[in-house]
């Protein structure tokens, strides 16, 4: 074959390449020249999840919102899915099963999130509270004792606190409770349901009257 007819021929065959590429792009669902115009965003796939999981936690507060607590755990464990564990997140789970007196399944989840802040008072009333709900008083007082050395005017722990005193019949030591709360939050609805409780428990005279 001459030289002339060898370049024809590879002029032949570069013009068929270029006619297939013609076609393919064309008929391919972006262009060649709608390339130009594509916007390349870093990480767009994490940035879909993110919202998908911000859809999930929306969710999930609109389900405790609407007192659908099994919805709401199933939704925040969808966002736990995505995002990975955190202790907010845990929170919010345990605090959804403990709004559906769950408290068994509450229980180990506030106690990993006290082992890992153990001077959170808000973590440490809830856990102390599952305690009581899951009849654990022994577990419960010295949760509520630590609360009480820390936050001694906060009228929540001082009626928990004497509740679970009175409970453990340190009857003493419950009426003191009862004092700090009148001296706090003397308006406290709490302070007649203490004032009952300690009556009741306290031990009667009748049978040390009988000779």
């Amino acid at each position: 074959m001459g030289g002339k007819a060898l370049l024809s021929q590879k002029k032949m065959i570069s013009r068929a390449f270029f006619v297939l590429l013609c076609f393919f792009c064309g008929i391919a669902p972006f262009s060649c020249k709608s390339l130009d115009s594509v916007v390349i965003v870093p990480n767009e796939g994490n940035v879909m999840m993110d919202n998908i999981a911000t859809e999930y936690c929306t969710l999930a507060e609109s389900f405790m919102t609407s007192k659908k607590y099994d919805s709401a755990v199933e939704y925040y464990k969808k966002t736990e899915s995505i995002r990975g564990e955190s202790a907010l997140l845990s929170y919010k789970i345990a605090r959804a099963y403990a709004m559906n007196n769950k408290f068994s399944a509450a229980e180990p989840i506030f106690e990993e999130l006290y082992q890992k802040d153990s001077r959170n008072t808000n973590i440490m009333l809830c856990l102390a509270y599952v305690y009581i709900k899951n009849e654990k008083p022994n577990k419960a007082l010295p949760l509520y004792s630590k609360l009480y050395n820390s936050n001694p005017y906060d009228a929540q722990v001082l009626t928990n606190y004497a509740l679970v005193l009175i409970g453990q019949n340190d009857l003493i030591n419950a009426e003191r409770m009862l004092n700090e709360l009148k001296a706090v939050q003397p308006e406290s609805a709490e302070i007649g349901k203490i004032e009952k409780l300690l009556k009741k428990s306290e031990p009667s005279d009748s049978a040390d009257s009988e000779e």
